[in-house]
């Protein structure tokens, strides 16, 4: 494998573009953030959209168990962040290597698992559209809550499947557009839509070139983090690699009224439990269409 330590990225990457040095900083002035989500319960947590990130989990470590059965994997983590699922795999017994494009994030992920005795740096600093990874070197590629952030899928999903085996797996989560919640919040087509609009047809050559602060970023105030539908997603994986095995709806709030939730946080946890029970009854599975975001498992053909 390439040297992909973090003086080697900064290297390669010195013509790196506005919109990822604008991911770059999010991510390392977030790390905290990231990583406090996982490591407070569910009954202490400060915002209801937490659930999503905790049921995020669940539902991957559901799905790589199942694919793993009791079988050790050599496991490529994508985006790990502060390195909440490398540990995760590190416990299940998995070979792992793991990038991240945020230098804080790496240094955060490899000192997290440095106590299950690595001799070297488990994650180092990399780009999903460059893997530095020999061909067909992977049996499961995790990449949760990464594509969203790119410009555009196409380079990303081609170095994943090259880098996967035949018959590997990949794991996406991918953010809906029309989740349940905007359904019903007015901001969205009072503001939003002709925001949204505006920054398509008149700004976003202008904002694409403009480093923004991490506040702004990680509001999508000008749209750089992509939201998808599944019609798009279906369209999206016809063209590559993969083979979809499973998808899985996650989370159905909260509901909210000019973005403020207008239920309390158990009544919305009581209707996205009876909505996620009820997507996997025969005939109802067309409620993925309003998840908040989806887990999406692969096959490499």
């Amino acid at each position: 494998m390439n040297d992909t330590s973090p003086a080697a990225f900064n290297d390669n990457h010195g013509s790196i573009d506005t919109h990822k040095r604008n991911v770059m900083i999010f991510f390392s002035d977030t790390a905290s953030y990231w990583e406090s989500v996982y490591e407070r319960s569910l009954e202490n947590r400060c915002r209801a959209d937490e659930l999503v990130m905790h049921k995020r989990k669940s539902t991957v470590l559901k799905v790589v168990d199942e694919f793993a059965a009791s079988r050790s994997l050599s496991v490529l983590d994508i985006g790990c962040g502060p390195g909440v699922f490398l540990e995760e795999m590190v416990k299940r017994g998995h070979r792992v290597s793991a990038i991240d494009i945020s230098e804080r994030m790496v240094k955060e992920a490899n000192e997290k698992i440095e106590k299950y005795g690595f001799e070297e740096p488990v994650c180092v600093q990399g780009d999903v559209e460059d893997l530095h990874f020999p061909d067909e070197s992977q049996d499961l590629v995790l990449c949760l809550g990464v594509l969203p952030y790119l410009l555009d899928d196409s380079r990303a999903l081609d170095e994943i499947g090259r880098v996967l085996k035949k018959g590997g797996m990949t794991v996406f989560v991918l953010t809906n557009l029309l989740k349940l919640g905007n359904f019903f919040d007015p901001y969205y087509y009072c503001c939003r839509y002709w925001q949204y609009l505006w920054f398509h047809v008149l700004n976003r050559r202008r904002a694409m070139k403009r480093l923004l602060d991490s506040e702004n970023f990680g509001a999508n105030k000008v749209f750089v983090i992509r939201r998808y539908t599944l019609m798009q997603i279906h369209r999206m994986f016809k063209k590559t690699y993969f083979q979809k095995s499973m998808i899985y709806g996650n989370e159905y709030g909260p509901l909210t009224f000019w973005r403020r939730n207008y239920l309390p946080d158990k009544m919305s946890e009581r209707i996205s439990s009876g909505l996620e029970r009820l997507e996997k009854k025969q005939g109802l599975h067309w409620l993925q269409f309003i998840s908040s975001e989806w887990v999406i498992a692969c096959i490499k053909k």
